[in-house]
Parts: C-alpha cells; structure tokens; sequence
C-alpha cells in the first residue's frame, strides 16, 4: 500500500514538473486560465482586456438574444406556411428532371392513419440522386391538413422506386403529389 502511495506522489510530482517546463518560461499560462497558488488547479478567469464578453460578441454590452427569441417565434408558422406553398408550387412545376415520372399513386386509408403509396420510375436516361415526392394532404374543404416528403438517395436509369407517406391526420380527403427534388448522378470516368 505504501508503494501505490509513493508511486502515485511521484507521478503527480513529475507531471506539475512537466506542465511548468512546457510553458516558454515556466510562470506563463493561457490568458483564460491562471494557476492557484494553493494547488497547482486551473481555474477561469475573467478577460479585462475587453476582447469578448459573455455572449462572445466582442464586448459591446448589446443583449439581442430577446429579440432573436422573438423573430424565431414569430417566424416559425411563417416559415412552415411558405415551406407548404413552396412546396405546392413545387409539385405544380413537375420533375425537375425530365424523364423521371410517377406512374401510379394513391390513398390507402385505415382506421388510424391516411397514406399514398406510388411508384417513380426513372426513363430519364441516367442515373438521378436525392429524388423527393412531395405530397400535400387536404381535408373535404380544401385546407392542408399535412404533408409529407419521402425520398431515395439513388434511383438508376430504367429503375422503379415504390414508396408510401404516411399521415396521422384525420379527415384527409384528396392529395396534391408530385416530383419536387432530384438531381443527375455525375460519374467520373475511370
């Protein structure tokens, strides 16, 4: 027992020893960081020089975080507004590569959820990446009730992709659905 003492005293001797050589002259440290004098412990200190203050912006005292909260809240059903009529548009454009096309799709409904199952099928000639069907789900009155974006990371030239979207909505009573996201496959020659 006595051994593991002296070891583990020597060990902790040799480290303080090594940290104070590693310094240019030894009595330096960081500018964020002084040693005690008790214990040889790093502890943070404050920087009076200015440079960055809390926020980490430089030290100008301006608080804005009130006011990011604010636009984030206020944004929010914004942004998910424009995302649904940016996605409408979307599926109202077509495939962005021609060639890529859905032939079949429909609404399968059951007692706890909607869904529209489809295929995609790739004629476009090459091969197409992050290929993403939008569908916009609406109730009886004609309101988006939900909408979904499956996708594949990879569809070859003359392949098929089945998929299905699933909505926990009630009330679903027709879909919007189109091809709104893919991209040509480069392949480098070897």
């Amino acid at each position: 027992m006595h051994r593991r003492t002296v070891l583990f005293g020597t060990s902790v001797a040799v480290s303080a020893l090594l940290a104070g050589c590693a310094s240019e002259d030894g009595d330096e440290t960081d500018d964020d960081t002084e040693v005690g004098a008790d214990d040889g412990e790093e502890t943070e200190t404050d920087d009076t020089n200015g440079d960055d203050d809390a926020n980490g912006d430089g030290g100008n005292g301006d608080d804005d975080s009130g006011e990011d909260e604010e636009a984030d809240e206020n944004g929010d059903d914004e942004t998910d507004e424009d995302e649904t009529d940016d996605l409408e548009e979307r599926i109202e454009e077509g495939p962005p590569i021609e060639g890529l096309a859905l032939e079949e799709h429909e609404l399968v409904e059951d007692d706890l959820s909607a869904s529209v199952e489809g295929v995609v099928v790739n004629e476009s000639g090459e091969d197409v990446r992050s290929v993403r069907v939008g569908i916009v789900f609406y109730d009886a009155d004609g309101e988006r009730i939900d909408d979904a974006t499956p996708s594949t990371s990879e569809l070859a030239d003359e392949e098929e992709w089945a998929f299905s979207a699933m909505t926990l909505e009630e009330g679903i009573a027709s879909y919007a659905i189109g091809i709104v996201e893919a991209e040509p496959v480069e392949r480098t020659p070897l």
